[in-house]
């Protein structure tokens, strides 16, 4: 049966025409890189989780929601730092998202980080970089010092820090699954030095990326 669905999701890949790397030969998790919020794209995303049938479902855009499809209950994820931008989270909530977890009876799990954790890594980042950023303390804000880098610097030190909990959220939900998970992330998050990779290596996962076309 196995085979049977790893033969499936080659075909859906290629049929696409997805790069598909396989890391491992009895995958946990499928990883889908996507550009996020494309109709075409998450429609296609729609068959891959009929095909898999997933323990759990993963997204990015869900940031830190639950949502439990037997009880309809949509809440965030315990034991975390939030702020008042995430205390509005449920308004972000993904319908489409929502519908797979329903049909498949899956709960929905966001994988990112929050706002407040974010802003908290902004600060480690400013601390280790004293020179290259400063933090205003006013403001709850960390700015790159002019002349040192340019601002998008300062945004691909954080993606670390987000694609480190992405892959500790998935690998602990493909845990706690007899079946494998579907995750569905921005396609830079599964570039090959992304973060994520390190912190899964140890398991067997396949990334599929719908942004690089074969």
């Amino acid at each position: 049966m196995k085979n049977k669905l790893l033969d499936l999701i080659r075909e859906w890949a290629e049929r696409n025409h997805y790069v598909l790397l396989a890391r491992g030969k009895n995958p946990q998790a499928f990883i889908v890189g996507e550009s996020h919020r494309d109709p075409k794209l998450i429609a296609e995303q729609g068959e891959l989780v009929d095909i898999v049938k997933p323990g759990f479902i993963l997204h990015e855009l869900m940031e830190t929601l639950i949502y439990a499809p037997k009880t309809k209950e949509l809440k965030l994820a315990p034991g975390r730092a939030y702020n008042s931008y995430d205390a509005d989270a449920h308004s972000r909530i993904l319908d489409y998202a929502v519908n797979w977890a329903d049909k498949h009876q899956a709960s929905l799990i966001g994988c990112d980080l929050s706002m407040q954790e974010m802003n908290n890594c902004f600060k480690e980042i400013a601390k280790r970089y004293p020179k290259k950023y400063h933090y205003d303390e006013e403001s709850d804000e960390v700015y790159p010092i002019e002349g040192s880098l340019k601002s998008t610097n300062q945004e691909s030190r954080i993606f670390s820090f987000r694609e480190a909990q992405m892959g500790k959220t998935i690998l602990e939900y493909a845990k706690r699954s007899s079946k494998p998970v579907v995750a569905v992330v921005g396609a830079y998050h599964i570039r090959p030095r992304a973060k994520i990779h390190a912190v899964m290596k140890k398991a067997d996962y396949w990334c599929i990326d719908q942004t690089s076309i074969v």
